[in-house]
């Protein structure tokens, strides 16, 4: 029976993997750093949202039954710097996701129906001065929550 999801346990599996990464924190850890602090490529498991079925028993007095989706975000803070003699951009994004993302994928969170899916990417930040720039990705996770009265 799962409750909540405890992001503690897929912040830990990031941080045991070799992914490249010099920090694997929770949102507490990113609340706390300063923006220009921020170390590079690191990354901070957040939860995000959770929406809950109806009880799949028809009976009210007894337990309730019901599924949940979960949503948590992976924020990855990478570099990303252009040279000025117009050659590509130099970008940590691709070769973070490239190792995190599968690793998810793999993850089978204890309790849930399946393993993490990936939902969606995106920017959440301008790239600062110096060449810092914030991406998340969202992951979700499917268990049934079970609440015996």
């Amino acid at each position: 029976m799962i409750i909540d999801i405890d992001i503690g346990p897929i912040r830990e599996e990031i941080a045991a993997t070799d992914t490249g990464l010099v920090e694997v924190g929770t949102a507490k850890t990113l609340g706390a750093a300063r923006a220009d602090a921020l170390t590079t490529p690191s990354a901070f498991v957040i939860p995000l949202a959770e929406n809950a079925g109806p009880n799949i028993y028809q009976n009210s007095a007894g337990p309730l039954e019901q599924p949940v989706t979960f949503q948590f975000g992976v924020v990855l803070v990478v570099r990303d710097v252009a040279y000025r003699s117009g050659d590509p951009a130099l970008s940590e994004l691709s070769g973070i996701r490239r190792a995190v993302m599968p690793l998810l994928c793999r993850y089978h969170y204890p309790g849930a129906k399946d393993v993490c899916t990936p939902v969606r990417g995106a920017l959440v930040s301008n790239i600062d001065r110096d060449g810092r720039m914030i991406w998340q990705d969202t992951y979700r996770i499917e268990f049934f929550r079970r609440i015996d009265p």
